[in-house]
């Protein structure tokens, strides 16, 4: 008969009465590590209840007994290996703690040695100077020999410590105690030093003007800022509406190139990112009304090419401007605004046209009606 227990290291108590149960208690009953030692009854197992074996596997003699005879026999007792698992976890990445992000824990659980798998939700404990900060559990199951990578977000507390010792306990409840029993114990833990990191700030940056496209907006190229930003080449720049959107990385300007502003001034908030940590700093759009440009002719035959005398900066940016267009003997020929738009050749004042003008030179005026201009005087030739 073999008798087998399991056990993870080979040594188990036996109780080794419980193979004699079938055998008659009148007669005398004793247990020998030997054949020679049953035979001539000498150095009996003391306490038969309890026995640790010291072999594995390993012959137990027994000796039965009456007053006119006894017989010898024998049977083996033996130490299975359990199907157990054999939980692990370490870092896979090294760690930056910095004061403005979480702490992002990169790691591996694995079934280092296991002869059985690691079953899904096992319970992992993170802990800063041995007091619990949060937990976590593996998401599967992790076959014999396998292994996961998994992350977990720490959002650290103002009170963290610069440098603070950081332990990673696969099994743990957060008490210390486990729900899976294992082949090993004693590998479950993973302990690491961190220290708060910092990055430099961002030099001052200038703000950007453009000249007013409409309504007091333009289109800006805020990437031109990284040059004075100077980002070693690992390192991630991007651009944001808001300081809070910057913080939690939230709505990033899409395309930083060609920015339509949307204030007038507005503040734009760049944000520095690399391995270590992020800072963050701001600079501002804003427009300027500029001189508006002015060409000497335009030619209104339909053909979708300058059909219009369109002078460059002036439509919803000079709301309130005027524009007056005189024939060369000084009748006033047409009036415009903001409202009706670029002169298309057209008479809209007096009594010497009526519609498109011939071609020709025409003289005209234009009012800004802006404390910073005085009005524009020049001609324009009309050619069809």
């Amino acid at each position: 008969m073999i008798w087998n227990k399991c056990d993870a290291v080979g040594i188990e108590t036996f109780d080794l009465t419980q193979s004699t149960q079938q055998i008659d208690p009148s007669n005398n009953l004793s247990f020998h590590l030997n054949e020679v030692d049953a035979e001539n009854n000498q150095n009996p197992i003391e306490n038969p209840e309890n026995y640790i074996n010291i072999q594995n596997p390993q012959t137990i003699f027994i000796r039965v007994a009456n007053e006119s005879c006894f017989l010898i026999d024998s049977f083996e007792i033996e130490v299975i290996t359990c199907p157990l698992p054999d939980a692990t976890i370490a870092l896979i990445d090294d760690l930056n703690a910095c004061r403005q992000r979480d702490l992002e824990v990169v790691y591996q659980v694995a079934n280092t040695l296991g002869t059985a798998p690691l079953p899904a939700q096992t319970p992992i404990a993170f802990y800063i100077n041995e007091e619990l900060y949060t937990t976590d559990f593996t998401p599967i199951q992790i076959p014999i020999g396998g292994q996961i990578q998994m992350t977990t977000s720490m959002q650290l507390s103002d009170n963290t410590p610069d440098v603070f010792e950081l332990k990673l306990s696969i099994d743990d409840l957060g008490d210390g105690t486990g729900i899976v029993e294992e082949l090993d114990e004693t590998n479950n833990l993973y302990l690491t030093t961190v220290n708060f990191e910092s990055i430099p700030e961002l030099p001052p940056l200038q703000d950007m003007e453009l000249c007013n496209e409409g309504f007091g907006f333009a289109v800006f190229d805020l990437t031109l800022q990284i040059e004075l930003i100077n980002p070693q080449s690992s390192a991630e720049v991007t651009f944001y509406t808001s300081f809070e959107d910057a913080l939690e990385k939230n709505n990033q300007i899409f395309l930083p190139e060609a920015y339509q502003s949307i204030a007038n001034p507005q503040s734009i908030y760049v944000r520095l990112d690399n391995e270590i940590c992020f800072t963050i700093s701001s600079f501002k759009v804003l427009t300027e009304n500029c001189p508006p440009f002015i060409p000497e002719g335009f030619s209104p035959n339909n053909d979708g090419i300058n059909d219009y005398f369109e002078i460059s900066g002036l439509l919803n940016i000079f709301t309130d401007h005027e524009l007056l267009i005189y024939s060369r003997k000084g009748n006033l020929i047409f009036r415009g605004n903001n409202d009706i738009g670029f002169w298309d050749g057209t008479a809209n004042e007096g009594l010497l046209y009526d519609g498109p003008v011939p071609s020709g030179l025409y003289y005209y005026v234009l009012n800004l009606n802006h404390p910073d201009f005085k009005p524009f005087i020049g001609w324009v030739y009309l050619n069809k």
